[in-house]
């Protein structure tokens, strides 16, 4: 037994050292075969004894089988088995288990005879059981110390390696790092990086910190060490400082640098990560890409101002030639000389375009293009746009233009309608340009709503633009929305152009929320799609048509060769309760008429045919009322326009031709269709009766000023003139008059410094109007910012002028009732008298009564000269001289707690900063009583 339990101490083997107590439990048993079942999860296994033995009892014994070894282990108590007739071996069982568990069961077998197997054998067996729990336990105590050894130094190599990646990676990093002990401000680990940016040794790095190896200021005011100081403790506290900082090295030299820090755990210190990265490079690129965008924006306001100029100097002449030749078209011409004066304007007019055209687009790439939201009525828009496009392009070519908008499509709309005109215009005007002859068609419809939040609803409207013209090919079509690009040199050279119009379109497309794109076949035609982004006026209606009915029962005859337009005047039809028949020629019709009745008949002025004479004398015949369908153009009518009832202008508008059918079928509460009378005068001789006004025309360009002049007695006007600024501010000063016509840039003094010395004078002031060749819209806020009240630009256009002089319509004017001085800024003596007390004890109370004695008497000295700058200033009207005396009085008092004199020289600054001095009289009146009572009140205070 003694060397059973030497071994305990040196075997580390568990079924060696079991094995070793079964061999000596055998000899003491006298032979009999010895086993020990350990404990396992799924049951009990025999890890050492005699093979006899274990192959009786099975080397495992699940935890659900019955038999001896299994008994034992679940009641724990020994037991004895004597041989049986099937078995000669007996058995002895004995469990093995410490105070705390049991830790298996020991077999001893092969005893024979009831008196070898008895209680005695049992007591013999306990210590052998003894022996094998302490080895079992002894063994997982091993196994465990064995284990957490390993796990140990696993870990330290973990750790060593972990140490040795963080060094290379702290050494080698591509920036300077360094730790500072945050209780030092010192540095206390750099890397090899911190060593070159700085140029130390590491000794000499650890014994400065981040402060020092800084200059004493920052670029940003301020002080190095604080502020080094106050970024360690930030980053103490938890956070993550990220900044810019300028480094000194060891030469002397600032180092521009990004630097990150973060906390670092340490055991009883306070340690801080800095990584430091050189940004000098950054900051060269940073500052030359600011030179660069200060050289790109100089470059693009000098293009600007060029484009500016430019646009000034070509539409001053433009303005004369424009308007001279709209004033000779309004005098009786031959038609040679109507013809050349024609062409004239038309080339003058095509030379604004271009011009128009690049001052867009320079506006465009310049991104100071900016919209501007409205509501307007959509079918009303769209109709001036064609008609603007018909009077003006489409000349004698026989083309038709049909609107077509769809029954969803919103009634009012909000958007830039400015913008929205300008794609159209230049869309159709194209669409004119490239087509000799058939039809142009204009689509409006929904392509789908958005319902944003509360608000109105978006809707994305998709307009299309189709023609017959010459088409374009297909490997052209890339060119299309290029700037300054035409499909080819043949195109520019026939239809002319700059090749900007479409890209601008585009750009003004995306800028409205949507996209442009093209289709086209050559020699077919061509259709430009675009798409906008708009939103629906609250409580718009959807463009629905009159389906009144009013016509209901009544055939209508409808003989046009252009299938849209014919499409279009059927459904107009259709929606007012007329049965139509529709044709394409005279002779279809005349075929028709045979065979049906008709109450009337609308027929179009273009067919292809001969036969139309035939057609309207049988109309005539069968007395059937007719309406014509004609161009603006009346040349291009033919004969045969006397029989006729009525007559529509194309591009034919159907409360146009709804007013005509009801002129011609006798509705009683129709009003006769109006008759298109072309080459009418655009002046209106009775302009000046119905709306008398004394005129002032300030121009120094002679030309323009006899041209405004002309144009002025055209509309009934004898206009006075000026040639600049002071003759203007001069004739002003003279005579009252009701609007001034002032031309921007003149010499001697423009328009924007006369219009501001007009508006601080304090006479009758006339209704001033901008004349500019400047069409910048910047050029059009300065003028409203010198107090200017409306803008035209040249060229002048009679339309416009003529409106600009109706906005000019004023109501009987009633005198301006005498300024009134605010009652809140009016005190009493007593009032006055408790402030400057009560300011005067808090400065006594702070500062001691020596103190506020001299402020006091400095005030008084102070006000003095300020009231008499007030005086002088109000009395020569100098704006800017009343402001300041006024600021400055206004800080004084309310520094004494004066705030009634605060409150009145605040009034006096306001409103000599909005450029009103009328009022500044009675409120220097009152400024003076009440600093009267103030002075008496200081200046005779006992000391």
């Amino acid at each position: 037994m003694h060397d059973i339990r030497r071994g305990l101490g040196e075997q580390v083997d568990l079924p060696a050292l079991v094995g070793s107590i079964l061999w000596h439990a055998e000899q003491f048993f006298d032979g009999g075969g010895a086993a020990f079942y350990l404990a396992q999860p799924e049951g009990l296994r025999a890890i050492a004894g005699a093979s006899s033995v274990i192959r009786s009892l099975g080397e495992h014994i699940e935890a659900n089988r019955g038999g001896p070894v299994m008994e034992v282990w679940q009641s724990g108590h020994a037991l004895l088995v004597p041989p049986t007739a099937d078995s000669s071996i007996g058995l002895a069982l004995t469990p093995v288990e410490t105070h705390e568990r049991r830790l298996g069961v020991m077999v001893i077998g092969g005893l024979t005879g009831l008196t070898a197997v008895d209680a005695m054998t049992l007591a013999e067996m306990a210590p052998f059981a003894g022996l094998l729990a302490i080895s079992v336990v002894n063994a997982g105590l091993y196994i465990t110390a064995r284990q957490e050894l390993a796990e140990r130094r696993k870990a330290e190599a973990a750790l060593r390696e972990s140490e040795e990646r963080f060094r290379t990676l702290f050494e080698y990093a591509p920036d300077a790092i360094l730790v500072v002990d945050g209780n030092t401000g010192l540095f206390v680990d750099p890397n090899a990086n911190a060593l070159r940016l700085y140029g130390l040794s590491r000794e000499e790095l650890m014994h400065v910190g981040p402060g020092i190896m800084s200059p004493p200021v920052q670029p940003d005011g301020r002080n190095s060490l604080e502020g080094a100081h106050e970024h360690v403790l930030a980053a103490m506290a938890g956070e993550a400082p990220v900044f810019e900082w300028v480094h000194r090295n060891g030469a002397g030299q600032d180092i521009p640098c990004e630097v990150r820090l973060v906390r670092l755990p340490a055991s009883g210190r306070n340690l801080v990560r800095a990584s430091v990265t050189d940004i000098t490079e950054r900051t060269r690129a940073q500052q030359a890409l600011a030179a660069a965008k200060e050289a790109a924006e100089a470059a693009n306001a000098a293009k600007g101002t060029f484009l500016a100029n430019m646009s000034h100097e070509i539409r001053t002449p433009m303005n004369a030639i424009i308007g001279m030749t709209g004033l000779l078209l309004d005098t009786p011409l031959s038609s040679e000389q109507r013809d050349f004066v024609d062409t004239l304007r038309s080339s003058c007019e095509s030379l604004l375009t271009i011009i128009n055209d690049i001052l867009d687009f320079s506006k465009i790439e310049a991104n100071k293009l900016e919209l501007e939201s409205e509501a307007f009525n959509l079918q009303e828009f769209i109709d001036g746009v064609v008609d603007l496009v018909a009077a003006s392009k489409l000349g004698d070519k026989p083309l038709n233009i049909a609107v077509s908008i769809a029954a969803d499509v919103p009634r009012r709309l909000v958007t830039d309608s400015t913008r929205l005109r300008q794609i159209l215009l230049n869309l159709l005007s194209n669409a004119v340009k490239f087509t000799a002859h058939g039809d142009i068609s204009l689509d409006v419809s929904v392509r789908g709503v958005r319902r944003p939040g509360d608000g109105p609803p978006r809707y994305g409207l998709l307009f299309a633009v189709e023609d017959t013209g010459i088409g374009i090919r297909a490997d052209r079509m890339d060119r299309l929305f290029q700037s300054f690009s035409q499909l080819d040199s043949s195109t520019t050279r026939r239809f002319g152009g700059t090749g900007l119009g479409l890209a601008i379109s585009k750009r003004l497309a995306e800028m409205l929320g949507g996209t442009m794109w093209a289709v086209s076949e050559v020699d077919r035609g061509s259709t430009f799609y675009f798409t906008i982004d708009a939103a629906s006026e609250p409580n718009s209606q959807i463009i629905v048509a009159d389906h009144d009915g009013r016509f209901r029962g009544k055939q209508l005859l409808l003989v046009d060769a252009s299938g849209p337009q014919r499409r279009l005047l059927s459904g107009h039809a259709h929606a007012w309760g007329l049965q139509t028949l529709a044709f394409a020629t005279a002779g279809e019709a005349l075929a028709g008429l045979r065979e049906v009745a008709v109450d009337v008949a609308v027929v179009d002025t273009l067919l292809p045919d001969e036969r139309h004479k035939d057609l309207l004398a049988a109309l005539r015949h069968a007395h059937v009322p007719v309406v014509l369908l004609a161009p603006m153009a009346r040349r291009s009518y033919g004969t045969g326009l006397e029989e006729h009832d009525a007559l529509v202008s194309k591009p034919i508008k159907g409360a146009s031709l709804l007013a005509a059918l009801a002129s011609v079928l006798g509705e009683g509460d129709a009003q006769p269709s109006p008759r298109v009378e072309l080459g009418a005068s655009e002046f209106d001789p009775t302009l000046a009766e119905r709306l008398p006004l004394r005129i002032l025309v300030a121009e120094d360009n002679a030309t323009n000023q006899k041209l405004m002049l002309l144009m002025l007695e055209r509309f009934g006007y004898r206009a006075d003139c000026a040639f600049h600024g002071i003759e203007a501010l001069d004739a002003i000063s003279r005579h009252a008059y009701d609007i001034v016509l002032m031309d921007v840039q003149m010499p001697e003094m423009d328009g924007l410094e006369a219009t501001r010395l007009i508006r601080r004078s304090g006479g009758p002031q006339p209704r001033i109007v901008a004349m500019t060749a400047n069409a910048m819209d910047s050029d059009r806020e300065a003028c409203l910012a010198a107090g200017m009240d409306d803008y035209v630009s040249k060229p002048i256009q009679i339309r416009e002028l003529r409106a600009a002089l109706e906005r000019s319509r004023r109501p009987i004017e009633v005198p301006p009732p005498p300024p009134q001085l605010d009652p809140s800024l009016v005190s009493t003596p007593t009032e006055l008298e408790r402030e400057a007390t009560a300011g005067y004890r808090q400065l006594r109370d702070l500062l001691g009564a020596a103190t506020a004695d001299e402020i006091a008497a400095l005030f008084l000295r102070e006000a003095d000269e300020l009231m008499e700058r007030l005086r002088l200033a109000i009395a020569g009207g100098d704006i800017d001289g009343v402001r300041e005396a006024a600021h400055s009085l206004k800080g004084s008092s309310g520094g004494l707690r004066l705030m009634s004199l605060h409150a009145i020289a605040a009034a006096l600054e306001a409103k000599s900063r909005a450029g009103d001095l009328l009022h500044a009289p009675l409120l220097f009146g009152e400024l003076q009583r009440q600093y009267g009572v103030v002075y008496d009140h200081l200046a005779g205070r006992p000391a």
